[in-house]
């Protein structure tokens, strides 16, 4: 499995002298880091950077609608998903509907994080239902993950952030 996203991290290892011996056949062994796992370091940096300022574009463009609910920031997020909640009571379509409209604007979103409740084996092994799980059921169906990778162009991002605010004004109530 190999991409442009994909790092593959390299080591290399030497054997340290001692605890090899008839008795106790356990070699241990020194991590030395790589010189090409510094420059994968700093290319998973870049990656994280080019992809947090999307993220930042993002928020910027929907942070004054009350239609949409930004996702939480904080240290140890990568950023590589970018999961949009639509907040349902300010709108007259689900986030079904609201994601089958970004799709036909041509946007590849995403309905990610199915509840375990949701799947036919734990309904129907331990009987479990959405309205147990009433905060999981609430934020699973309001949240839409949108499309973000590293070398989205200026148009790319421009074109989700106008096809979700088009779409949330075009059914504000």
């Amino acid at each position: 499995m190999k991409g442009p996203c994909f790092l593959r991290r390299k080591r290399q290892f030497k054997l340290k002298e001692g605890l090899n011996d008839a008795h106790n056949p356990v070699e241990e062994i020194e991590e030395e880091e790589a010189p090409e796992e510094i420059d994968e370091n700093k290319a998973e940096q870049e990656l994280f950077e080019k992809r947090k300022k999307i993220v930042c574009r993002f928020n910027q463009a929907f942070k004054e609608y009350d239609f949409l609910t930004l996702p939480p920031d904080g240290d140890g997020n990568a950023w590589h998903l970018y999961l949009l909640r639509i907040n349902q009571s300010k709108l007259n379509i689900n986030r079904n509907q609201f994601g089958a409209e970004l799709q036909e604007a041509g946007l590849g979103i995403s309905m990610h994080f199915i509840p375990h409740y949701r799947y036919t084996y734990f309904k129907n092994r331990y009987g479990l239902k959405p309205e147990d799980f009433a905060n999981a059921e609430k934020q699973y169906q309001a949240t839409i993950t949108l499309p973000l990778w590293p070398d989205m162009n200026d148009e790319q991002v421009e074109h989700v952030i106008n096809a979700v605010i088009q779409t949330g004004k075009q059914h504000y109530v």
